[in-house]
């Protein structure tokens, strides 16, 4: 009987709880007597799940998943029954600002840039009170445009017209070391 392997895995917010899940299973079967302690990607770990920007200079990094971000529209809003979403659309628009998030600072820097000012309602960090809020009424909010959040019957998701935004995911590890002090 061999001893547990101890192994601290850092792990950005965000990444939605279903396909986490599905990949910390395949990790765990694929190495045996794996003992996974989930931690902040601040905190010292041998690898981190990131978004590419948070790469730190001497890690490989091994891209996962692609995601795009999208308006989260409550159902009942007028925008839900267009087809995507312009700039001007978010003219005082009532929105949810999450944040930390890559996506949202480069959001603001092009509606800055055209003088389009949006109405904050709500100033959160995770995903999953963004999708509350947005369910509740209170707002829109942009959001990773991810399969397992975007099964909520009551909000809908609508690409940024002439916006690229989106994140690379992958696993950031430092080669030929063990573990990171």
């Amino acid at each position: 009987d061999q001893d547990n392997q101890p192994f601290n895995l850092g792990l950005i917010r965000s990444l939605g709880v279903n396909r986490m899940s599905r990949l910390l299973k395949d990790f765990a079967t694929a190495v045996p007597h794996l003992e996974l302690t989930l931690v902040s990607p601040q905190a010292p770990a041998d690898a981190r799940i990131i978004n590419r920007r948070l790469l730190n200079q001497e890690e490989t990094f091994i891209p996962i998943w692609q995601d795009d971000y999208a308006l989260a529209v409550p159902l009942s809003h007028p925008l839900a029954l267009q087809t995507d979403i312009e700039l001007i659309d978010f003219d005082g628009l009532p929105l949810i600002e999450r944040s930390p998030c890559s996506a949202w600072s480069l959001l603001a820097k092009e509606l800055a840039k055209q003088k389009v000012r949006v109405k904050p309602v709500a100033h959160i960090q995770t995903i999953e009170y963004a999708i509350g809020l947005v369910k509740a009424e209170v707002g829109c909010a942009l959001l990773p445009d991810i399969e397992q959040l975007n099964q909520h019957k009551d909000l809908v998701f609508k690409p940024i017209r002439g916006l690229e935004l989106n994140r690379e995911i992958g696993l950031a590890y430092v080669a030929n070391k063990a573990t990171q002090t």
